[in-house]
């Protein structure tokens, strides 16, 4: 099973949680300990993914032509 982040819409605290992907989402605690009977559902939170860094800045994925020593 992967790990997902989630964060609460309310007091914005962030959590890793290791769960199905069909499972529900995690209940924040800490606003459910401050106010009783007071649930709040944490949404979770969509990561870019980590691309190479690349010299000129740019997100090119081509080889850099090389050229040959005369």
């Amino acid at each position: 099973m992967p790990f997902y982040t989630f964060k609460c819409p309310e007091c914005k605290d962030v959590k890793e949680v290791l769960q199905g992907m069909k499972d529900s989402s995690p209940l924040c605690e800490k606003c459910t300990k401050m106010v009783p009977r007071h649930i709040v559902e944490m949404e979770r939170v969509f990561k870019v993914n980590a691309k190479p860094h690349s010299k000129d800045g740019s997100w090119d994925f081509k080889k850099e032509k090389k050229e040959k020593p005369k």
